[in-house]
């Protein structure tokens, strides 16, 4: 018998088992459920959402009191870790001491410890002279930041490139 009505991912136990947590996924966005459980884990009304704005939730971790869910998502800049009360009454917040690229948090039970894996790629721009015959001739980095540049190209005179740049 399942659960819920609609495809559910991610699922997550409360710490005191009374609620699961789990996302349900659309194709921009994502929300968090919570459904309350009985004593035999069976389902108690309907899954109540937690409004995530323009995030993309991934994984689901309860905080040992219960109150709150870290999940990772990514919205229009980067992943991050992010905050939500189960009560509803706050806006998710990015937790700020973990940088960007997180994701897949885990939180202890005891000792009020998180790890998440840190993901972390550059996307620079390269060119290479094609008059060159020579294998493997070698590229060189054209535009490269901090950030990550991509899509490139060339004004017509080929005296100038555009690229987006985050």
């Amino acid at each position: 018998v399942p659960l819920v009505a609609e495809p559910a991912q991610e699922p997550a136990f409360s710490p005191d088992g009374s609620r699961l947590a789990f996302i349900r996924k659309a194709p921009s966005s994502s929300e968090i459920n919570l459904l309350a459980l009985s004593g035999d884990l069976m389902p108690q009304g309907e899954p109540k959402r937690l409004g995530l704005d323009r995030h993309r939730a991934v994984q689901l971790a309860w905080t040992p009191d219960g109150r709150e869910i870290v999940y990772s998502a990514r919205d229009a800049e980067a992943s991050a870790l992010w905050r939500v009360a189960v009560s509803g009454s706050a806006s998710p917040q990015r937790l700020a001491v973990v940088p960007e690229g997180a994701l897949f948090p885990a939180i202890s039970r005891l000792g009020h410890r998180l790890a998440y894996t840190s993901v972390s790629f550059e996307r620079h721009i390269w060119r290479i002279d094609l008059r060159s015959r020579m294998p493997g001739a070698a590229s060189a980095p054209f535009a490269s930041s901090t950030r990550s540049e991509g899509y490139p190209q060339y004004s017509p005179d080929g005296r100038r490139i555009a690229f987006e740049s985050n």
